[in-house]
């Protein structure tokens, strides 16, 4: 309907006069109160998500901090460990009692049945860990917990399940693995025995055999060069117990997919009853001509597990084997095993370093994002928390309501640290499996890995004095960390528990410097750097290659890469990194470091947790939290002079 001006200017007055009587005044109340109601309503569509961080700072002594910090954050403590723990973590563990009762009798008892074990599990191993946490931390839990109002035992449960849950993971997981199918060899069918090249790279032409890998070994590189372009691929997979499933055989070539039942695969029984089976691949069309080509290949058992349900078969682990084919003109340590994105699986957490000749401005920037197990819950529980301790020394980590450390963190000295976690079977479980054997009982033992952060930050003014720190103390699991301080030195440190008594204590470490052989790698290429201005880790050893290796029993008991669920991620985020590094060095500011951090092939779309940029020279931290992915939102600055810049 449309009106002419004086006709507005009439209704207008009629509009006055009645507003100005009782009853007109009460509807316009009425009206008010309706239209505030479908502004806010309709205002939803548009809002932007809350600001779910928040910056905490917090002096005094240990008590008194932990008080602040759980009275301040009472409702989200509480929040967070209802969210986390007990509506995700917990019944997730509980689904594993099983497997571990299966070989561990101690997990068959009462007290671990009815969805108890994840709960008792977790508090029997914080309960251990008392043992070696320093006691002004311990001090510091009771504070949060009593300014919380909560039990002691949830705030220990809360500070320590991380190291606990890793650890127990990683034995699950390897329990899972020996009794599923497995990949013996790999073979490339083709003349590759006389094509006059040397396709793996031994230094020995047309030897017999050349085309095969056995034992298959997983690998940074590519497997096999200069493969012809009409070559088949036959692979031998065993299963110990039950037997290879032939209908689950699923095989992924650069980004395309091929499963049992197509024409591009054939499945033979080779031996033990058809328990190890043979696969013949033959790729459709053939192998492009001078590519770098990877390939996945997994399959399931012929068991039947109905606890817990649903009724369900054991699986391996995805294997990828890259290769390059004639005309490519690299040998196998030249090509990276990078693999492709194709959205089934994320990349773990990823670090870096960069200075000098690296950066616009030769400063030192250090970057986190920090992706595991955000649940749909710990985002919503973000805390910068800043400590100012009786001493003098501040410092500030990212965390969350009712943990009292982070994943990184830097202090007023300049000093950074920044942790991955990084799967290894040398954690304290193992070392109980080993002594105890079935009547073992899986306790975390160490000093978290979150506390070993705070001691760094609380008691080291450089890179050196944190190192000694490391080399001294016992870890619960294994660790991948990256130091940096104000005087440009960094360094790269890989943790785990040392329970084989190795020489070097479970504490390996390299930095950018090539005239170091420590820091190269077997054909004298640096460890986790393009130049001497970067260094940069994901979460996979670089190292420490052989961090266990020994018989148990009928278990063999193998490094990192033969089992890890992130070895395989972490080797194509690592890559990737390296690669944005690459690309942007000498242009590296604060906005470029950002952007690297939020290069979709380097974001976990769905368990980010935060993200930081340190410049240790300038005592400054740019961070991201409270959203996922947390890159996705805007990067906070917070540095020891003064307040969050907002």
């Amino acid at each position: 309907m449309v009106f002419a001006k004086d006709d507005l200017m009439v209704k207008s007055k009629v509009a006055d006069k009645y507003l100005s009587s009782a009853s007109g005044r009460f509807f316009a109340r009425h009206i008010a109160i309706l239209l505030g109601i479908i502004i806010m309503l309709t205002s939803c569509y548009t809002a932007e998500q809350p600001k779910y961080y928040e910056v905490f700072e917090v002096s005094g002594s240990a008590y008194q901090r932990g008080y602040l910090h759980g009275k301040h954050f009472s409702n989200k403590i509480r929040s967070l460990y209802t969210m986390l723990l007990t509506s995700s973590i917990f019944p997730y563990l509980n689904r594993e009692r099983p497997d571990v009762a299966s070989v561990l009798l101690r997990y068959q008892e009462e007290k671990y049945l009815n969805g108890q074990f994840s709960y008792n599990l977790m508090l029997e191993s914080g309960k251990n860990l008392l043992k070696t946490i320093p006691q002004e931390y311990i001090d510091e839990l009771h504070g949060v917990a009593d300014g919380a109002s909560l039990p002691f035992e949830q705030i220990l449960i809360l500070n320590t399940f991380f190291d606990t849950m890793m650890a127990f993971r990683s034995i699950t997981l390897f329990i899972k693995l020996v009794q599923s199918p497995v990949l013996l060899s790999v073979e490339f069918l083709g003349d590759l025995d006389s094509d006059g090249k040397d396709n793996n790279s031994d230094g020995v032409i047309d030897e017999k055999g050349e085309g095969l890998i056995d034992p298959y070994e997983p690998s940074p590189y590519a497997g096999m060069v200069e493969v012809p372009i009409d070559a088949k691929i036959r692979f031998i997979l065993d299963d110990k117990l039950e037997g290879v499933d032939p209908a689950t055989i699923r095989i992924q070539l650069n980004d395309k997919v091929y499963t049992a039942g197509d024409e591009c695969i054939r499945i033979y029984p080779y031996a033990r009853e058809g328990k190890t089976i043979e696969v013949i691949f033959t790729p459709p069309g053939g192998l492009p001509k001078a590519a770098v080509v990877p390939l996945i290949i997994q399959a399931y058992d012929l068991n039947r597990i109905v606890d817990p349900p649903p009724i369900h078969a054991r699986f391996m682990r995805d294997e990828r084997i890259t290769f390059t084919t004639e005309g490519y003109g690299a040998k196998t340590y030249e090509v990276a095993n990078r693999g492709v994105s194709d959205g089934r699986t994320q990349p773990p957490s990823i670090g870096f370093a960069v200075k000098d000749d690296a950066t616009k401005d030769g400063h030192l920037l250090v970057a986190h994002h920090f992706a595991m197990l955000d649940a749909n819950a710990s985002h919503k529980h973000t805390v910068l928390f800043v400590h100012h301790l009786p001493s003098g020394k501040s410092f500030a980590f990212l965390g969350w309501a009712g943990v009292i450390w982070g994943f990184s963190g830097m202090n007023s000295d300049g000093l950074v640290y920044l942790v991955n976690s990084s799967d290894t079977l040398n954690n304290p479980f193992v070392d109980q499996f080993n002594k105890g054997l079935i009547f073992a009982e899986l306790l975390s033992s160490g000093v978290p890995v979150g506390i070993m952060g705070r001691e760094m930050l609380a008691g080291s003014a450089d890179v050196d004095q944190a190192l000694g720190y490391l080399e001294q103390t016992k870890s619960t699991f294994g660790w991948n960390m990256l130091l940096a301080d104000k005087n440009r030195r960094t360094l790269a440190v890989e943790l785990d528990s040392n329970i084989t008594n190795d020489s070097k204590g479970g504490c390996f470490y390299f930095t950018p410097d090539s005239s170091n052989p420590d820091n190269l790698d077997q054909w004298g290429r640096p460890l986790g750097s393009a130049a001497p201005g970067d260094l940069h880790i994901a979460s996979h050893y670089q190292r420490n290659l052989d961090d266990i290796d020994y018989q148990l029993m009928d278990f063999h008991v193998r490094p990192q890469r033969y089992w890890s669920s992130f070895y395989f991620r972490s080797l194509r985020a690592f890559y990737n990194l390296g690669n944005e590094i690459s690309n942007r060095y000498g242009r590296l500011d604060l906005q470029q470091v950002i952007e690297v951090l939020r290069d979709p092939n380097l974001v976990d779309i769905r368990d980010s947790m935060n993200a930081a940029v340190y410049e240790p020279e300038l005592l400054k931290i740019h961070f991201a939290m409270g959203q996922v992915p947390a890159t996705s939102g805007p990067f906070m600055e917070f540095d020891f002079s003064g307040e969050p810049q907002r």
